[in-house]
Formats: C-alpha cells, sequence, structure tokens
C-alpha cells in the first residue's frame, strides 16, 4: 500500500484528490439535472397556461355560433325544427366523447405497421395518439360539454313553446328537460362505452377523416 501511496504522489495524483474530483463530477451531474428540471418544469407550466387560453376561447366560440344556429331555427318556434336542433347537439355530444375517449385509449403500434407500409392516415392517427391529453380535453371537455348545455338550452326552449299555462309551463319543463338531460347522458355513456372497446377503429376513420380534408387543402393550395 506505500508502494502504490508513493507512486500515486510521485505522479502529482493522491487518492483523497481522486475522490475529490469524483464528488465535483457527480454534483455537475446533479446539478445539470436538475437544471433541467427547472426548465421541463417551466415549459410545462408556460404550455398548460396557454392550453387553457387556447381552450378557453375556442368554447367561447363554439358556444357562441351554436347558440347564433340554434336561435336563427327556433325563432319561428317550429318545434320539428326544435328537435332537430335537439337532436343534433345529443348526437354531436355523443360522437366527441365517443372520439375523445377512443384516442384516449387507442394502441399506436397498429399504425405504426400502417404507416410502415405507406398509409397517409396512419401518421395522423399516430399524432392524434401523442396528443391523448389535449384531443380528448378537447373532445370531451369543450365539444362535448358545450354539446350537453346546448341541448339542455334546446330543451328548455321546446318546453317553453309546447307549454303555455303557468301551471303546465312548470311540470312539461321539468318533464322535457329531465327526458332530455337522460337521453344526453346516456347517449355520452353509449358513446364512451362504444369508444373504449373500438378505439383503434374509431381512431382509423378520424385519421382517415383528417387525410381526406389535408389532400383536399393541399389541392386548393395548388389551385391557387
Amino acid at each position: 500500500m506505500h508502494f502504490i501511496i508513493d507512486e500515486e504522489r510521485r505522479n502529482g495524483q493522491s487518492p483523497q484528490n481522486e475522490s475529490g474530483a469524483v464528488k465535483d463530477k457527480q454534483t455537475e451531474k446533479t446539478d445539470k439535472t436538475a437544471q433541467r428540471k427547472k426548465k421541463l418544469q417551466k415549459k410545462t407550466k408556460s404550455f398548460e397556461y396557454k392550453w387553457i387560453i387556447i381552450v378557453f376561447i375556442a368554447s367561447f366560440f363554439i358556444t357562441a355560433v351554436l347558440s347564433f344556429l340554434s336561435n336563427g331555427l327556433l325563432d319561428d318556434i317550429n318545434i320539428i325544427a326544435a328537435v332537430l336542433v335537439l337532436v343534433f347537439f345529443i348526437l354531436i355530444g355523443m360522437i366527441f366523447d365517443m372520439v375523445g375517449i377512443a384516442i384516449a385509449t387507442a394502441d399506436e403500434k397498429q399504425f405504426h405497421s400502417m404507416a410502415a407500409r405507406k398509409i397517409q392516415s396512419a401518421k395522423y392517427a399516430i399524432k392524434l395518439i401523442r396528443h391523448a391529453e389535449k384531443v380528448s380535453s378537447f373532445c370531451n371537455d369543450v365539444v362535448g360539454d358545450i354539446a350537453g348545455i346546448m341541448s339542455g338550452a334546446t330543451g328548455t326552449a321546446i318546453a317553453a313553446v309546447l307549454f303555455i299555462t303557468e301551471r303546465s309551463n312548470i311540470l312539461g319543463t321539468i318533464l322535457i328537460t329531465s327526458v332530455v338531460a337522460a337521453v344526453t347522458v346516456g347517449s355520452k355513456a353509449f358513446g364512451k362505452s362504444l369508444g373504449m372497446s373500438n378505439s383503434n377503429d374509431i381512431v382509423n376513420v378520424v385519421s382517415k377523416i383528417i387525410c381526406f380534408f389535408a389532400r383536399f387543402r393541399v389541392k386548393l393550395n395548388k389551385k391557387k
């Protein structure tokens, strides 16, 4: 041992210096990882704030457009048009809930094999699955919830048209709004169960629709 220590001292090194250098390297690594974690946390926080703002603006404009369309159809007090509007909102809520759950539970491996076979819609499916948190939040929390609110408002408008007297208005409004709420919640539950059991097939259909519109957009740009 004395010979080893003497040789290290001759070379200008000591066991203590070596252990100190190792410790310095470890502290540098921990400092770098801590800095990376802080940067990632800042990025995720800024990204979350941006996403919240986007969801807020999208919810506002979607609700405004749907309210404008429903009010335009309900101004004539046409019961058939009102029922069609109600069915439209219920279906929109069910479809978007189904799509949101399907994207959140889909398996990405199937679409990688499709992308390897050069199927263009597969790359859109992979993007949807990789951004499942945002897409499902938009489908379920934005469009789905707005459609549920609009269906309730449409049901109330139908009740106001059908029942004129105060006593019948109260009972009729309670009956119609209860039926509308039950149908809306039941359809959403049905859509979510379909989305979970057929997630890959639904994502495949949605990616094909997106691919079709993307091609159509490219064609329009080429014509311009």
